[in-house]
């Protein structure tokens, strides 16, 4: 049993020694980009969370992007992990974490970032995507309060796809943020393959967006039915504010979307003149020939970079 103990304590300290020599290796790098993906044997899973500790060892990062894609039971395994990853950069400045088909357990990976960020007192650019997760939508809408913590968010982007617990909470809090966010200029939001999205949720949002009239770049993809003619239009309105949008990208696929709608998107564009980039999907909606056909001859007489509807 003492030689166990021993053998342990030796292996222990030899993946702290092996942590701090990465941290000294790599003190200058103040960037970081890593995904893994398919990792499905715990010994696999170990060696992942040995890697994350040794990033938490970098002292100068400032930026860094986590995806982690199919790593199944991930979550009991790497929330301690996380959690100092989280904590060990206060400074930290732009930060992505993706997760995909990991099978979330109790929102623990979500509480283990919403702490995190709650530390971070410079955050300027922050992604959160999560694809088939079982996420509630009370842990999202703490995590994504927590990345505007310090007020000084300027890029946002929020991507829940396939999260079937994701509802109208969530998109509110993505509304106070861009209310209480006097930095945002970059939105963008995903919400597809939940049921529990309504008009409640999209009226938060056009209120979030009308308050905040220096947005340059918006993106708003969802695909389902829960989104009223109203719902949709309220969003469409709520863009005549934007004074200063280049890039606009609306997809509301598969919601009863009526002329009056797509006509005051269309009415929006028309009433400036630099936006280059722009796409509209309205798939499988009610919108008249009439109305394609002016699109199509704005893209005749505008000098668009990008032009897809």
């Amino acid at each position: 049993p003492q030689r166990s103990t021993q053998s342990r304590s030796s292996a222990a300290s030899d993946v702290y020694k092996r942590q701090e020599y990465m941290g000294r290796q790599m003190k200058r790098l103040n960037s970081l980009t890593i995904s893994l993906s398919s990792v499905k044997t715990s010994a696999s899973v170990s060696k992942v969370i040995h890697l994350m500790d040794g990033i938490s060892c970098i002292p100068a990062l400032s930026q860094l992007d986590l995806s982690f894609i199919g790593l199944k039971n991930l979550s009991e395994k790497i929330v301690p992990s996380l959690e100092r990853l989280m904590k060990a950069w206060p400074s930290i400045t732009n930060l992505g974490l993706k997760f995909a088909e990991t099978r979330m357990k109790d929102d623990d990976v979500l509480a283990a970032i919403t702490n995190g960020l709650l530390g971070i007192k410079q955050l300027s650019h922050f992604l959160f995507s999560a694809i088939d997760e079982l996420i509630s939508d009370q842990a999202a809408t703490k995590m994504l309060r927590a990345a505007a913590w310090s007020s000084s968010l300027q890029h946002l982007t929020a991507e829940f796809e396939k999260c079937s617990l994701i509802g109208d909470a969530t998109v509110q809090a993505i509304g106070d943020i861009l209310t209480f966010c006097p930095s945002i200029t970059v939105v963008n939001i995903t919400i597809a393959g939940t049921k529990l999205l309504t008009d409640n949720g999209v009226r938060a949002l056009a209120s979030g967006v009308s308050s905040r009239p220096n947005l340059t770049h918006m993106s708003i993809n969802h695909s389902a039915s829960l989104i009223s003619d109203e719902g949709a239009l309220r969003i469409m309105e709520s863009l005549f504010v934007q004074q200063k949008l280049i890039q606009i990208f609306i997809k509301l696929q598969k919601c009863p979307i009526t002329d009056l709608t797509a006509k005051r998107f269309i009415e929006y564009l028309e009433s400036q003149p630099e936006i280059k980039d722009f796409s509209l999907d309205l798939y499988r909606n009610k919108v008249t020939e009439e109305l394609k056909e002016r699109l199509r001859e704005m893209k005749k007489t505008r000098n668009f970079t990008r032009f897809l509807a």
